[in-house]
């Protein structure tokens, strides 16, 4: 098999805008894709501040893994990131978000089970939303940037668990705390670490999509 032909096609997402929830509710620039399966994912996108938005290579290869297993897919800015309204809220306010994207996929999709993703920053996001009692059934973390922040632990969804995957070589994370985080979760935590790998997967966008992939048991 090729290289190419290993690597699956990005799906038509449509262009759209979704609201936040929370009591100041933003308007949130947003692409939705429809999938031939009942099941919906959300992806969460790297720091706004340093240039992450949800057209982020490593969350555009997430969404092309995860579309190829028939997930409805939403990508969406954060407050204060490309289109979207409001201004960066550090971390906390996005959950509000998250929220909102998800209640999105609800009502447009009704799907049996959700999945997230996130990248880096969208990894705190998503761990925050889900230690403050939101609920999903398969999650995510790509590079947790745990060498920077702390990141809160949650309940492992029952459906597809947990999966974690760093790069051995990411700036922002180092493998001890990344193997100390997983081992900080009670249940089956699926982690790996990808050699010759940075933070962004430069080089190895392949084989982080085939990693997403493999999250839908």
């Amino acid at each position: 098999m090729s290289e190419a032909s290993r690597f699956p096609t990005r799906p038509k997402e449509e262009s759209l805008f979704i609201t936040s929830a929370g009591e100041q509710p933003v308007s949130l620039e947003a692409r939705f894709s429809e999938g031939t399966k009942p099941w919906a994912c959300v992806l969460c996108h790297p720091h706004p501040l340093h240039g992450g938005t949800m057209q982020n290579k490593v969350i555009d290869t997430a969404l092309r893994g995860i579309a190829a297993e028939g997930f409805s897919t939403l990508r969406f800015n954060f407050r204060g990131a490309g289109k979207s309204e409001g201004t960066h809220g550090e971390g906390i306010a996005e959950v509000d978000d998250l929220r909102g994207a998800i209640q999105y996929m609800k009502e447009r999709t009704q799907p049996e089970a959700i999945m997230l993703i996130g990248f880096s920053f969208g990894t705190g996001v998503i761990s925050r939303y889900l230690s403050d009692g939101g609920e999903c059934d398969g999650v995510v973390l790509l590079a947790p940037p745990l060498s920077m922040y702390a990141l809160p632990t949650f309940e492992v969804p029952a459906k597809w668990g947990l999966h974690m995957f760093l790069g051995a070589n990411d700036e922002f994370c180092d493998v001890a705390s990344f193997r100390a985080h997983q081992h900080n979760f009670k249940g089956e935590v699926r982690a790996e670490v990808l050699e010759d790998a940075e933070h962004f997967f430069h080089g190895k966008l392949i084989e982080l999509a085939e990693f997403v992939r493999g999250s839908v048991g």
